[in-house]
């Protein structure tokens, strides 16, 4: 039957010890007085202080997320409402290179209507024009970040680009007279870039579909004019 059957001194057999461990640590009264029962509560009592704890910087993370997305969505809607602030440039007489500043694109016309009247020619980087004095938008709408090249009849000074709401302005071609008036020439040695040609009712016309003898008006890149007759 091995030590089970031996019967100490003190009176103390195995069967005594297994019954004490099967009670447990939790029959035991340590000296301080806190058994394993004040242990758990303890325990139990941290683990929900830290699940409150954890619950309530949740709730504050995501207050913050909040108030940064509304922050976040306000910014991108004042960029895309173009409520940047203003830039003011100095225009000379004469060609001047400027940058589109604003956020969005705009019909051409509408956006220097109120400067027009010292507007020679604006020509973007495809050399497409727009030219007040024949009506003629080649250009089309500003595009944000781009440069321009402008030519002006006069100083424009604290320039800056106005928001038209939206506004676009048709135009219809029509030839000036003192170009109607103008003497044909036949240029030799033509180097720069021609935009149109127009016939004397402002329509832009083929050349090669022209009968002979007709006047023709060459537009170009450059702001120049030439008035040639079909050979």
């Amino acid at each position: 039957e091995g030590a089970a059957s031996v019967t100490p001194e003190d009176g103390i057999g195995q069967a005594d010890v297994d019954a004490a461990y099967a009670e447990g640590a939790a029959s035991v009264t340590p000296e301080d007085g806190i058994g394993q029962a004040d242990v758990d509560d303890a325990v139990a009592a941290a683990e929900a202080a830290a699940a409150a704890a954890a619950a309530e910087a949740a709730d504050a993370a995501a207050a913050d997320l909040a108030a940064l997305q509304a922050l976040l969505d306000e910014a991108l809607a004042n960029a895309g409402s173009g409520s940047c602030e203003a830039i003011y440039i100095d225009i000379v007489q004469g060609w001047n290179i400027v940058g589109y500043t604003l956020p969005y694109g705009q019909d051409v016309a509408a956006t220097v209507a109120d400067i027009v009247g010292s507007i020679e020619i604006v020509k973007n980087n495809a050399a497409q024009v727009y030219w007040p004095e024949f009506a003629f938008n080649g250009i089309g709408d500003f595009v944000p970040g781009q440069g321009y090249q402008m030519k002006t009849t006069a100083e424009i000074l604290g320039y800056t680009w106005p928001d038209v709401d939206g506004q676009r302005i048709e135009l219809t071609p029509t030839v000036p007279a003192w170009a109607i008036e103008m003497e044909a020439d036949i240029h030799p040695n033509d180097i720069r870039t021609l935009v149109k040609v127009v016939n004397m009712l402002g329509q832009e016309v083929n050349v090669d579909e022209q009968f002979p003898g007709e006047v023709l008006l060459y537009l170009y890149n450059d702001g120049t004019v030439e008035k040639k007759i079909v050979r």
